[in-house]
């Protein structure tokens, strides 16, 4: 036999120890969470629901071990979800007069199934990614709170008598013998060092308490006085309703537990995604998340509908499966064999387990969770993540989980709203004099907008505006009007605005009358639709502009008012009479395209009269780049370097075009060099100006 065979064997060996006590605390654990929730006046069904709990959990950890992209994934019945199911159960329990323990059950497959399959729809439909819009001051809290209730449940386990923490007499004799040795043995679990003693404690806990009881008492005596899950009912058949249970079930009442239904859904969904990139992280390998959602969303559904209850992979069982180099598979094999001898060994052997050792399984994970969470949110976190993730654990356990969570998510909203309104929407502040449309001018109309364009302040705004940060945007425009640099016009852009509530758009109509009360004009450019209708409604039509370069067009235009935009006037066209012999003449109509986009050899067309837009077609709206007026080139770029046009050139009315084509100015380079040099210079020296705008304009993005 190969030395390497014989490595594989032993590495099996090996694995299959830690397999065992896994799958034993994933027994003993389902045993627990079903004892939580059906206790008290529920307890007539806890022997089915521990064999529901029990199969339920089967059921998650074969389907994941053997669908789940990773081989350590470790799945089952999921202790923070059915806390949270016990939890609303005990309200429940209030709220029915008759058959409680049907309605609890028909309450616990209701909301496993429900929960399950909204589940399954979320990694259909790819929204995993959702987890991450979370705020972590909430999710801390959620897993204090959730800690917490474990706790509080594994008390009620223990004890048996429908109390928890917050029993007055606590401390007393008659009820410490009974929490004193689950709270040990839970802190034992979760702070001992090593990998494999927490499920050896388990079987060194429950094997002492039994020999304890055979040398000092008799088993009889030790289950009457509540040490002993049992007596439990007959367990034979599954918690399934039957249709006379069904009959018994106060729809009423769950009816009325419908936000509760709700609050596990978004608990157990967040749960699992949590979970899934807790592993993530640890492992250090991408999970596809949606993938995990509906293999666990699948096999929760059917937990749900033999009577068990939410399951899907544990972070802790996961790791230590990892550490441990076993895999799901045989853990799953473990957890089979356990649960089905334990199951087919019938209720004497069930009701034989320790109340405290159960108790402690409960407990254990919500100490974990603690731990955790006084480590993460209370000595690394924020001053007011502290005081989140306090408040939200806090109200869980004295209030309930929908308003410890619903608090939680108040306060984390509230947080968000101050912290966003100090954020400055401002995101770009320049004026005319710096930043021009792309409408190609001659020199003295660019001279004369750098020193009227002062007046014109131009705000690019970002973000989402609401009444925190459009005042910010209302003190910035008032301050600008109150300077001493006289505005007479001011362009707020919302290209990059994701959204505007009501508070923002009542803001910018008493910053248009202000403006009107200053004799300065207020302009608004890329409106989202319905801001453009409101705006519209209330009769600014000429105030609103596609985009910015439209609106500042129109700004210079009004500018540019008593001057003639004739090239005869331009001071650096002189030239063009001397080049004229050398180009051809062309009349073009309106809607022509004189430069299509990725085009090669287009020629150089200089423009005589009309004007031309440049736009680049193949985006989701075409964008203007430039319009060019009277005395400007056209297909420069093209034209000297070769390559394909990058833009389509349109004419906006009939127009006239001088026309050089490659040949030609070959031909005058070759005979006239110095002409051909003069419209070389002619070209670099508008570019040379296009490209020091830019750089002035960059200069106020970087302040």
């Amino acid at each position: 036999m190969s030395g390497t065979t014989q490595d594989a064997r032993r590495g099996r060996t090996r694995a299959v120890a830690p397999a065992l006590a896994l799958g034993l605390m994933q027994t003993g654990s389902a045993i627990s969470l079903a004892a939580l929730i059906f206790a008290e006046d529920a307890s007539s069904r806890l022997g089915p629901a521990v064999v529901s709990f029990l199969l339920g959990s089967l059921i998650v950890s074969v389907v994941m071990a053997l669908r789940s992209n990773f081989t350590t994934m470790v799945a089952s019945a999921n202790s923070s979800v059915t806390v949270v199911v016990a939890a609303l159960a005990v309200r429940l329990l209030d709220d029915v007069a008759d058959d409680k323990a049907v309605t609890v059950a028909a309450f616990v497959a209701i909301a496993t199934v429900v929960s399950s399959i909204l589940t399954y729809l979320m990694g259909k439909f790819e929204m995993g990614e959702l987890v991450r819009f979370v705020p972590f001051p909430v999710i801390g809290g959620y897993v204090a709170g959730t800690g917490w209730l474990m706790l509080d449940g594994g008390m009620r386990v223990v004890l048996n008598r429908g109390v928890g923490l917050f029993t007055a007499d606590l401390f007393t004799a008659e009820f410490a013998q009974f929490w004193v040795p689950g709270v040990l043995l839970a802190l034992t679990i979760v702070f001992i060092p090593g990998a494999t003693k927490p499920s050896a404690l388990i079987v060194l806990a429950i094997v002492g308490f039994h020999l304890v009881v055979q040398m000092t008492s008799d088993l009889d005596s030790v289950e009457a006085n509540g040490w002993l899950l049992g007596p439990l009912p007959d367990s034979s058949g599954l918690g399934i309703l039957s249709p006379n249970d069904l009959q018994a079930v106060d729809w009423g009442a769950i009816a009325r537990a419908t936000p509760g239904i709700a609050a596990v859904t978004v608990i157990s969904i967040v749960g699992l995604l949590l979970n899934i990139t807790g592993v993530e992280a640890e492992m250090g390998e991408n999970v596809d998340v949606d993938h995990e959602l509906r293999l666990s969303g699948g096999a929760s559904i059917a937990s749900g509908l033999v009577g068990g209850t939410v399951g899907y992979v544990g972070i802790g069982q996961t790791l230590l499966a990892r550490r441990l180099h076993t895999s799901s598979r045989m853990v799953s094999l473990a957890f089979v064999a356990i649960a089905l001898t334990t199951i087919l060994a019938g209720p004497e052997v069930l009701g034989a387990l320790p109340r405290f050792v159960a108790g402690a399984l409960v407990m254990a994970p919500g100490l974990a969770l603690l731990q955790r969470w006084f480590v993460d949110g209370i000595l690394k976190g924020s001053s007011t993540d502290r005081v989140l993730t306090v408040v939200i654990p806090v109200t869980m356990g004295f209030f309930g989980v929908l308003e410890g969570v619903g608090l939680g998510i108040a306060i984390a909203a509230g947080l968000f709203v101050i912290r966003y309104a100090s954020l400055n929407p401002v995101r770009l502040e320049t004026t005319g004099a710096t930043m021009r449309s792309n409408l190609d001018r001659d020199a003295d109309d660019v001279a004369l907008l750098k020193i009227e364009g002062a007046s014109t302040l131009i705000l690019g705004l970002g973000g989402f505006l609401f009444f925190g940060t459009a005042a910010r945007v209302g003190h910035r425009v008032r301050a600008a009007l109150e300077s001493e640099q006289e505005i007479h016009d001011i362009i707020l852009d919302f290209r990059q605005v994701t959204g505007i509530d009501s508070s923002a758009e009542a803001e910018l109509q008493r910053l248009l009358r202000r403006c009107e009360q200053h004799d300065a004009h207020l302009h608004f450019s890329d409106l989202r639709p319905a801001l453009l209708e409101s705006m519209a409604a209330n009769g600014h039509h000429d105030r609103i502009f596609p985009d910015l370069d439209r609106a500042l067009e129109s700004v210079e235009e009004k500018l540019l008012a008593d001057r003639p935009h004739d090239m005869s006037t331009s001071t650096d066209t002189g030239l063009a009479p001397a080049l004229a012999a050398h180009f051809e003449t062309i009349d073009v109509e309106a809607g022509t395209n004189i430069i299509t986009a990725l085009e090669h050899g287009s020629p150089l067309f200089l423009v005589q009269s009309g004007t031309f837009t440049v736009w680049v077609p193949n985006t989701s709206r075409a964008r203007r780049l430039r319009r060019v007026a009277p005395g400007a080139f056209l297909g420069e770029v093209g034209f000297f370097t070769g390559d394909a046009a990058t833009a389509t050139v349109t004419a906006d009315s009939d127009a006239v075009l001088l026309k050089m084509d490659h040949a030609t100015f070959d031909q005058l380079t070759e005979s006239q060099p110095a002409v051909a040099w003069q419209l070389t210079q002619l070209i670099l020296q508008r570019t040379a100006r296009r490209l020091a705008s830019t750089n002035a304009l960059v200069n106020d993005l970087l302040r």
